[in-house]
């Protein structure tokens, strides 16, 4: 009788350690088919992002060059050596100031 209820014991407890692990098998395999499908949306934003980013790095870009353009156009303009510090004014020499005209040639050149 000993024999017997020491079997049982042991077949009882075998039985209760095939259902946890069961039970962390379930538990696992859900956990890495959530952690698969966040992989995935986590994929699929990263695909999606990738034209803003280009657009961000084009439009700094773009940024950088026009502040470099203005820049040269403002030295362009205030180092002409220009004759007044009053453009539409005619200077002493008799000769209009040229800063006015290389403002316009700067804008309509695109600089």
């Amino acid at each position: 009788m000993g024999a017997g209820v020491g079997v049982d014991a042991l077949s009882e407890r075998a039985m209760m350690m095939r259902e946890l692990v069961q039970k962390s098998q379930t538990i696992s395999d859900t956990i890495v088919s959530i952690l698969g499908s966040f992989n995935h949306r986590l994929f699929a934003l990263k695909i999606a992002m990738i034209p803003t980013q280009i657009f961000v790095r084009v439009v700094v870009a773009m940024m950088e060059m026009i502040n470099e353009k203005l820049k040269q156009a403002e030295d362009l303009v205030t180092n002409t050596g220009s004759c007044c510090s009053c453009c539409p004014v005619a200077c002493n020499e008799g000769r209009r100031c040229r800063k006015p005209y290389i403002a316009s040639w700067v804008l309509d050149k695109g600089i």
